[in-house]
């Protein structure tokens, strides 16, 4: 029996970023703007600023595991089992892009 897998999606001012390194470059500080979670996969949408045609998205998939000192980790590998929650995550990540995108364009046109 397939187990019902609830979608959680968290506006960006809710999302923990982990501390700055010493090294990092300002782009690498840069908070996710939008994130999308089913069980322990987990889509993170970033807008990243573009000098030529304005801002663009990129999006980072990660699966969640946890190690038997029970510490959490984040890979990029997926399980044959993660990649039904794998393609409704990028799916919905798609989807918040293209309304932001639409929505973002709308505003703009109105203030010409």
């Amino acid at each position: 029996m397939a187990k019902s897998i609830k979608a959680v999606t968290r506006p960006a001012s809710e999302l923990a970023s982990p501390p700055p390194r010493e090294s990092a470059a300002p782009a690498a500080q840069n908070k996710p703007v939008h994130s999308i979670r089913y069980g322990n996969i987990k889509a993170t949408i970033w807008q990243n600023p573009s000098e030529t045609n304005g801002p663009f998205h990129t999006v980072s998939v990660t699966r969640s595991w946890r190690d038997d000192k029970d510490q959490w980790h984040d890979s990029q590998s997926f399980n044959f089992k993660d990649l039904p929650s794998l393609a409704k995550a990028i799916t919905d990540a798609h989807s918040w892009i293209a309304w932001t995108e639409r929505r973002q364009g709308e505003s703009q046109s109105t203030r010409q």
